[in-house]
């Protein structure tokens, strides 16, 4: 079969390390733009904000809540 470039609206990007670890990249551009355009928003000025997940941030596993978000931010 192979690997998977698009799944349910969303595009994946695969990098394989020398190490034998995958990274894989998410994107949902392309669905989201389609979304916009077929609800008729697509004349509205988007915003520039990001998400507040950072790219190489790990999220396989959930920071302590008790953890200052002075340390959570060093992560």
């Amino acid at each position: 079969m192979g690997q998977v470039s698009f799944f349910l609206g969303i595009e994946l990007t695969w990098l394989h390390h020398n190490d034998g670890h995958i990274t894989v990249g998410l994107v949902q551009q392309s669905f989201t733009e389609t979304l916009i355009d077929s609800l008729g928003f697509g004349h509205i000025h988007q915003s520039t904000f990001l998400t507040p997940y950072r790219s190489g941030l790990s999220i396989n596993s959930i920071v302590h809540e008790s953890m200052p978000s002075s340390e959570r931010d060093e992560l």
